[in-house]
């Protein structure tokens, strides 16, 4: 099912928080960047995880005005090398905590498992 506009508003809220209590990166806001993995839209194995697979990046790292060698953006394969698989990231470096701190998250796990199963 496609998430409404308050699920997404929650979630981007939450990664928010997230960002604020323990920093990316050693980066916080206003120099992160939410960075949707397979862009809005995506669909994977009939879930929509487009708007759910978002990741906070230090803009050096996700911005196209960025040219660090490991920008996300522009260098893909230079950034899962450096960091690993942003699937990974999204579930350790922020899913896992954020259901610690503030319980439930705003998707199902049949999210979760699309979002694995990409292999990005």
């Amino acid at each position: 099912m496609k998430p409404t506009q308050s699920q997404v508003k929650k979630w981007h809220n939450m990664i928010q928080r997230y960002v604020e209590k323990y920093s990316v990166m050693g980066c916080t806001y206003p120099n992160v960047q939410h960075h949707h993995v397979v862009g809005r839209t995506y669909i994977h194995n009939k879930i929509h995880i487009g708007q759910w697979f978002v990741i906070p990046l230090p803009v050096f790292l996700h911005d196209v005005s960025s040219n660090d060698e490991c920008n996300v953006t522009h260098y893909p394969k230079n950034f899962v090398k450096a960091y690993g698989l942003q699937s990974s990231l999204w579930w350790n470096m922020c899913c896992k905590m954020m259901a610690n701190d503030w319980g439930e998250l705003p998707f199902d796990n049949d999210v979760v498992e699309a979002i694995r199963d990409t292999k990005k």
